[in-house]
């Protein structure tokens, strides 16, 4: 890919320097439409995601969808996600024309302000199964995404929606380390037994509300699970992290993961909100019987890439990631070091990357470790 890529400074090229967006010609990168797989046992609701994967900024966006027989889309049931705040969006069922049959989404944006961050839904569908249990085809006969300079990319792909019997649900169980959070034995959990630990989990693409925070728990960690290595989550929620280093349910006690997937193999992804994510070396099978271990503790061998690093003895998740771009870069360290400025109280600080609930040098060594060591998340 070509990174001398001209800066064309129209208006809104203008304003968004003055923000801090870095504003490139558009259509100079990959911008894909797509139809996020998903997967749900019979009787749940059904979300169809549109998801949208950007190296350049978006300013408007319009596509057609076709629903299969045996789900239904009501052409009213849909909603942003937090990636669009700015966005009008309209969603008119085609009578005539080439694309008769489908829906056409048309979303605005006269504010000048892209879309936020650079993968993830912008849109988020309720549909209805009427057909039971199966594989449904939702697809994109045709899309633009349409850059700040009028340049677009018509790039998307279908999805499939999968509807299976909850007696064929995988089960898994997970544990992993955070690196900054290691002592000895166990990972620090001074955020829960002071009381700063949120009841809302921090990651937005898996809300989940706690009654309380056990004091055995290290932190919140978002759990994704993927078919391929570099295509999206068919599955993700938040969890709690014990201090011993078990995923668990939101008792504390529960380190046995019912998942609303069916049986299969598939890619395991682990994030925290100051670490670098990881994924497992490989496809692990899962099945409804029994709820097989993935341990990212216990090899180098257990990371995608090579992404886990040695702490205390056992194989961690890297500490310092706090911008949460998928690398360990300066931009880490600015962020740190302007929480550092104002001199922090103690509480729940994404720049606290030791958990300790305090902002100090202690964190900055981590992050500068790391960075010198040229760790960063290694998932695709």
């Amino acid at each position: 890919m070509n990174h001398m890529r001209r800066y064309i400074f129209t208006t809104a090229a203008i304003l968004g320097l003055l923000l801090g967006w870095e504003v490139r010609e558009a259509a100079a990168g990959t911008n894909v439409l797509k139809v996020r797989d998903v997967f749900y046992m019979t009787g749940q609701t059904v979300t169809v995601y549109i998801d949208v994967t950007n190296e350049d900024p978006i300013r408007d966006f319009q596509f057609y969808l076709r629903f299969p027989a045996g789900l239904t889309f009501d052409g009213t049931s849909f909603l942003k996600t937090g990636r669009d705040t700015t966005h009008t969006v309209s969603c008119t069922y085609q009578t005539a024309g080439s694309y008769v049959g489908s829906y056409m989404f048309l979303g605005l944006n006269l504010s000048g302000t892209p879309l936020y961050g650079n993968s993830g839904a912008i849109l988020a569908l309720t549909c209805t199964v009427t057909g039971g249990v199966g594989s449904y085809a939702v697809t994109v006969p045709w899309s633009k995404l349409t850059g700040f300079s009028g340049l677009s990319s018509t790039a998307c792909s279908d999805g499939m929606v999968t509807i299976f019997d909850p007696a064929t649900a995988a089960r898994l169980r997970v544990r992993t380390r955070l690196e900054g959070f290691n002592i000895t034995a166990v990972m620090r959990n001074e955020l829960a037994l002071s009381g700063y630990i949120p009841l809302t989990s921090p990651y937005a693409e898996a809300p989940r509300t706690a009654s309380s925070i056990p004091t055995n728990v290290a932190d919140w960690i978002l759990l994704e699970l993927r078919t391929t290595p570099g295509g999206s989550p068919v599955y993700r929620q938040s969890y709690l992290l014990r201090a011993d280093g078990e995923v668990v349910e939101l008792n504390g006690t529960t380190i046995n993961l019912g998942l609303t997937l069916p049986s299969g193999s598939y890619w395991i992804v682990l994030r925290h909100r100051n670490h670098a994510a990881v994924m497992s070396a490989a496809a692990f099978a899962l099945n409804s019987t029994e709820y097989r271990l993935y341990d990212f503790t216990l090899a180098a061998s257990q990371y995608y890439g090579s992404g886990g690093v040695l702490s205390s003895s056992r194989y961690s998740m890297p500490a310092g990631e706090i911008n949460q771009d998928g690398r360990l870069t300066s931009r880490d360290y600015v962020s740190w070091y302007n929480k550092f400025f104002t001199n922090p109280g103690a509480g729940y600080h994404a720049e606290d990357l030791n958990g300790d609930a305090l902002v100090n040098n202690l964190d900055f060594y981590l992050w500068q470790n790391n960075a010198r060591l040229g760790m960063d998340s290694r998932v695709p």
